[in-house]
């Protein structure tokens, strides 16, 4: 049964709300009366204020967005959006007292999102509120609000850290530090230029096909959609898959429906694990702002000094833009002298300080 209370100079609403129970706190009494009093008018209806909306809490309007648009979209696009709406809940029921979706205003939002960057990057916030946004849009066509609480929310200006390129030097002492599993996963996406995480996570030895030098892998946009391709494999890189595959083989682990890339206790390998074992190495090494993930942007790079077109750069990148591709490609200065150096513009000679 609901009930007001005094604790410690605040003003205790207990109630549950769908099974759970709730403290809803308040600095006097009469606030936490009135909140009780609309809780009650509202759950059994009698509540006017809402106009011609329907009257839904926020837990309800977040199923029936989950039941709706995210059972779409991919596993791991869901579980994300399962975290993002459960920081979001918590915040609007813990922080704000808020139970009901017409409640939501924006200054609610901007607190939110103050309180989202004070723990994770602009970046990371903006990508939680590209799925809010979506889902106050959402709930404004199904009539659950009148209008969307996000609108007129700004993103915020984001600073993106450039991942750094990697020398071979580098590279070869980074393997040298790291167990010889997570060096079989760098090694594959330096040779390759595949993603690290999931699309690496999900290579069986059935993708891989030595005889024809070339493994499929996989990766899922947001829609839910699978994305296929197939990365050719240096004669490196087929001699290296051999000798792991006949490694599996004698630990049973060489099937088709096995992973390829696991640690070494047989479990796949987790990009979290593997970021945070190549950045114990990199800061006894003295290397900054190395990543697995800067090996693409490396091999990327090397495709454009080595005059590989940018078409090709892209399929074998697996995007859909070229723009895309763009933002991966650097050309150092080294690269550029050699161009000029080729180009008969930079063969011109000029003798005197004023002669032609």
């Amino acid at each position: 049964m609901a009930k007001i209370r005094l604790k410690s100079g605040r003003w205790i609403f207990d109630c549950r709300i769908n099974g759970v129970r709730k403290r809803m706190s308040f600095e006097s009494r009469r606030q936490a009366e009135e909140f009780a009093k609309e809780y009650r008018l509202r759950s059994e209806g009698l509540f006017q204020n809402a106009n011609s909306l329907q009257t839904i809490s926020i837990a309800d309007a977040i199923r029936k967005y989950s039941e709706t648009i995210s059972v779409n979209k991919s596993e791991d696009t869901q579980g994300c959006e399962k975290n993002y709406f459960q920081q979001l809940y918590d915040f609007l029921l813990d922080k704000k007292n808020l139970f009901w979706m017409y409640d939501i205003r924006l200054i609610h939002l901007e607190e939110f999102q103050t309180r989202l960057r004070s723990k994770v990057s602009a970046s990371t916030v903006n990508r939680y509120f590209n799925t809010y946004k979506n889902f106050f849009n959402k709930c404004e066509r199904w009539n659950i609000v009148q209008r969307s609480p996000a609108i007129g929310l700004s993103r915020l200006k984001e600073n993106p850290q450039e991942r750094k390129n990697w020398t071979v030097e580098q590279i070869e002492a980074v393997l040298n530090e790291i167990p010889n599993w997570a060096g079989d996963v760098l090694y594959f996406i330096a040779a390759t230029s595949a993603r690290p995480g999931k699309e690496v996570q999900r290579i069986k030895w059935s993708d891989v096909d030595l005889a024809q030098g070339q493994c499929k892998v996989t990766a899922f946009k947001g829609s839910g959609e699978a994305m296929s391709r197939h990365l050719p494999l240096t004669e490196n890189m087929i001699e290296f898959l051999h000798r792991k595959r006949e490694i599996a083989r004698k630990a049973f682990r060489g099937r088709d429906e096995d992973s390829v890339f696991v640690n070494s206790l047989g479990n796949v390998v987790e990009s979290d694990v593997l970021d945070r074992i190549v950045r114990d190495a990199c800061k006894k090494l003295g290397y900054k702002g190395l990543v697995p993930y800067g090996l693409r942007h490396t091999a990327f790079s090397d495709m454009v000094a080595c005059d590989v077109s940018i078409e090709k750069i892209r399929r074998l990148a697996g995007h859909s833009k070229l723009t895309t591709t763009q933002k991966y490609l650097k050309t150092n200065v080294r690269h550029l002298h050699e161009a000029l150096a080729t180009a008969s513009s930079g063969k011109l000679v000029r003798n005197g300080t004023n002669g032609h």
